[in-house]
């Protein structure tokens, strides 16, 4: 199962057949950024997660895997 981040970003980018040189187009952020994010070694930024969940059309939750954490502070 696709649980991280930077695991989603790959399956997205390739299903997608984009190179990271333009996917940091897209998105403003360099290709050794997001080779960090794909591989785990730097964490995005919170800009950078808005920056890719827009581009792949997905929802922050979904992208960090928050989804799947059922306890919620209730209120």
């Amino acid at each position: 199962a696709l649980t991280t981040f930077g695991a989603k970003l790959r399956k997205w980018r390739d299903e997608n057949e984009l190179t990271r040189r333009e996917l940091s187009e897209m998105i403003y952020f360099s290709e050794n950024a997001i080779r960090g994010w794909e591989t785990g070694g730097t964490p995005p930024s919170y800009d950078a997660m808005i920056a890719v969940a827009d581009c792949m059309g997905v929802s922050l939750d979904w992208l960090t895997g928050k989804h799947l954490n059922s306890s919620f502070m209730k209120l």
